[in-house]
This record gives C-alpha cells, sequence and structure tokens, in this order.
C-alpha cells in the first residue's frame, strides 16, 4: 500500500482512511450491486426470508444496525473502540446539526483528544493493512471463520438487511430504508417503484400492494404498469461493457467521498480524488486507474453524482 500512503499523507486522518475505505470497494462494488435483488453478495446466497419479520426490520431497522455494530465490536480488532467511536461521532454531527455554535467556547480534555487522535491513527493504520491484505488474497484466519460464520446464521435477516437494503439504500437513494418506506406507504410512486426495484418482496407488503391495487382501479394505468415492471428492473443500470459499469460505481464513490470531505470542512477537491483511484490502482500492479478520466470531464462526473449527498449532508438551515 506504498502509494495509498503516500496519497494519505498530510491529510486529516479520519478523512483519509473513510475515503481510502470506499475506494477499496471500487474492485467489485459494480459486480455486487446487480446481485442485491438476487439476495447475493459477496458469493453468499442469503435465505428467502418470512415476510412478517422482514417487513418489522423497515419498521424497525435498528435491530439490524445493532446487529452489524455487534459484527464489528466482535471481529474488529479495534472493534469495541470503533463502536465508541462511531456512537461518539453520531452524537457530535447531531448536536453541531441542531446548534453550529455549540462546541464554540469549549475547551476540550487535551488527554481525551490525544487518546482518540491515537485510536484514529490505529484505525488507519488496520485500514491500510486490511486492505493490502484484501490485494494479496490472503484468506480470513481460520479460527475466525467458523465464529463468524455461526455469527452470520444467527443473525442472518438482520445482516441481510443491513448489507442488501440499509448500505443499498443510501448509496443509491441517499435514503435509509426507513424513510424510503414511509414515502411508500403513504403512496409515493417513485418511491415504491425505487424500494421494489431494490427489494421485489415489497410488492407484498401489505400498504404498498394496496396502493398498486388502488393505481389500476382508479384507471392510471401508467403507473400501475410501471410499478408492475418495477420487480424485473435492475436496481442499477445495466451497461454492456465491464468497464463502463465499474466506471459510474467509481464516480459513485468519488462523489460520496467529494461530499463527505466538504461536509467535515476539508476541501477534497477532483485531482485529490483522482490521485487516490491512481494510488490504490498503483498499489494493485497498474500506472493508474484505467477507468477514470482526468480533468473536466472526471470534475463534472464527480460533482454531478455528490449533488445528491450535498443536500443529505447539509445542515437544516442551508437547505433551500
Amino acid at each position: 500500500m506504498r502509494a495509498v500512503k503516500q496519497w494519505a499523507k498530510h491529510k486529516p486522518t479520519f478523512i483519509a482512511t473513510l475515503a481510502v475505505q470506499l475506494v477499496s470497494f471500487s474492485d467489485d462494488l459494480y459486480e455486487n450491486l446487480p446481485q442485491i435483488k438476487e439476495r447475493r453478495l459477496y458469493g453468499r446466497q442469503f435465505s428467502v426470508p418470512v415476510l412478517t419479520e422482514w417487513f418489522a426490520l423497515y419498521r424497525f431497522p435498528r435491530k439490524s444496525i445493532s446487529a452489524f455494530v455487534d459484527f464489528i465490536a466482535e471481529f474488529h480488532p479495534l472493534g469495541p473502540r470503533l463502536v465508541v467511536f462511531a456512537l461518539i461521532a453520531r452524537r457530535i454531527v447531531k448536536v453541531i446539526r441542531r446548534d453550529p455554535n455549540y462546541f464554540k467556547g469549549v475547551s476540550p480534555d487535551p488527554e481525551e483528544v490525544q487518546k482518540w487522535k491515537d485510536f484514529i491513527d490505529k484505525l488507519k493504520d488496520h485500514t491500510l493493512s486490511d486492505i493490502a491484505d484484501d490485494l494479496q488474497n490472503l484468506p480470513l484466519d481460520p479460527e475466525i471463520r467458523p465464529m463468524m460464520q455461526q455469527f452470520l446464521d444467527k443473525y442472518e435477516y438482520e445482516l441481510a438487511f443491513f448489507f442488501l437494503i440499509i448500505c443499498p439504500c443510501l448509496l443509491l437513494y441517499q435514503k435509509s430504508p426507513f424513510a424510503l418506506y414511509s414515502q411508500a406507504r403513504a403512496g409515493n410512486i417513485d418511491a415504491i417503484e425505487n424500494l421494489i426495484k431494490l427489494d421485489a418482496t415489497m410488492a407484498y407488503e401489505p400498504a404498498i400492494s394496496q396502493h398498486m391495487i388502488a393505481l389500476k382501479y382508479m384507471g392510471k394505468t401508467n403507473d400501475y404498469e410501471r410499478l408492475m415492471a418495477a420487480p424485473h428492473k435492475p436496481v442499477v443500470a445495466n451497461y454492456s461493457k465491464v468497464e463502463e459499469a465499474r466506471r459510474r460505481s467509481k464516480y459513485r464513490l468519488a462523489g460520496l467521498i467529494y461530499s463527505l470531505s466538504q461536509a467535515m470542512g476539508y476541501d477534497m477537491d477532483y485531482p485529490t480524488i483522482g490521485a487516490l483511484f491512481d494510488a490504490y490502482s498503483q498499489d494493485k500492479g497498474d500506472e493508474c486507474d484505467y477507468d477514470l478520466p482526468t480533468g473536466e470531464s472526471f470534475r463534472k462526473s464527480v460533482f454531478n453524482n455528490s449533488l445528491p449527498w450535498q443536500e443529505l449532508f447539509q445542515r437544516p438551515e442551508f437547505k433551500k
């Protein structure tokens, strides 16, 4: 990971770590997104759910998030502290969104600041080490494998919901499943279509199916046929060339990185983001990332893919 480590120098550690982690997903995101509809991810086929239990996760997504948090706490080398850090960060973000001046004039404890700074440095080191292992195709520790399998089996519904619904909803629609589900139950046609494209079982959710039946008998044929076709539509656009599918998925990640850096007060410009993709490719043995253009073409693509995230990350007082 020499090139990526060099790229990360002199950049805020937490933002750089997030950016590197997101770029590492670019290898297989373009393959995994289309498989979500078949309830398949990274070679694992998730079972067909009992619909009443599955629909309940849309109403109470915390069960799914809690299972994922427990998974991280159990199997990540920094698990327990990483969970605490995430909870503290979430709380700080919520406070700042409500009152941007809340922490002005507050003197933080230097020891606490140093403790968490050291933790973030360790997190970066572990992230780079994990990605380096992935690039070398190193196998999972044989002692951990059976424990991880047991955990996955025990919390299959909850973890399936996190990976197949929560993450894609945020990445594709910049909405939580709860928000999208609420809009769909209220009869929003776009929300219903997006939800069913992602999860075909939602066509059988009582409130949503009632809306679909009502459209038929109200004579709204176009909307009805549009929703009836949704289970057969791909989650993301199909591209005839693998290179184009890979490029589009990288644009999504680049747009997210750009917006995250802006939201955190660090202006990670387009050339810097492009340089990270190049560095990651160099650590894989290529001269650069051949999928991505440079200059104005790359800038426009990243900017366009950042727009939905810009709205999501803006503080309430700045939203139009």
